[in-house]
């Protein structure tokens, strides 16, 4: 019983990384060449998914030489943190539980990358230097939040 609880609970978190990640790296992938074609950058269908693509892999799951880490890294440690404070807010208030890890896996993306503004003087991402660029990537840890929400819970029987 204990295992299954714990292998369901491992189960959502990687879900709602893997979300979470897929959907921050989308959406700023297009901030970024939206940001572009603003300019004048002509960029086909093409050139929009294969960017689109390599950020997925090279910027989400796969360590940047320049970084030393994933998206996927940080996003796993700011949601982990995160839902330990929504578990246990979600333990008094259990009819509110899937809108309480939203809410945890939108703080988890904006803290980061809040934080990361202070220590270095500088966003670290070009699309989260707009205010609808920091708020997407907010709604990409509330689709992480709701994901595990939903597949976290405890069924009964």
């Amino acid at each position: 019983m204990i295992i299954q609880r714990l292998l369901r609970l491992l189960l959502a978190f990687v879900a709602a990384v893997v979300a979470t990640t897929v959907v921050a790296c989308l959406i700023g992938t297009q901030f970024v060449l939206a940001a572009l074609s603003g300019i004048g950058v002509d960029i086909g269908f093409g050139d929009r998914l294969a960017t689109t693509w390599h950020d997925l892999i090279y910027f989400g799951f796969v360590p940047s030489p320049s970084f030393g880490f994933s998206y996927a890294v940080v996003i796993a440690i700011g949601l982990f943190i995160a839902f330990l404070v929504a578990a246990a807010l979600a333990y008094f208030l259990p009819r509110f539980r899937t809108i309480i890890f939203s809410v945890a896996g939108a703080a988890a993306i904006l803290t980061f990358l809040g934080s990361s503004y202070f220590v270095f003087g500088a966003s670290m991402f070009a699309f989260a230097q707009t205010p609808m660029g920091l708020i997407f990537q907010g709604v990409a840890g509330a689709v992480g939040g709701w994901v595990f929400a939903k597949y976290s819970k405890q069924e009964t029987t």
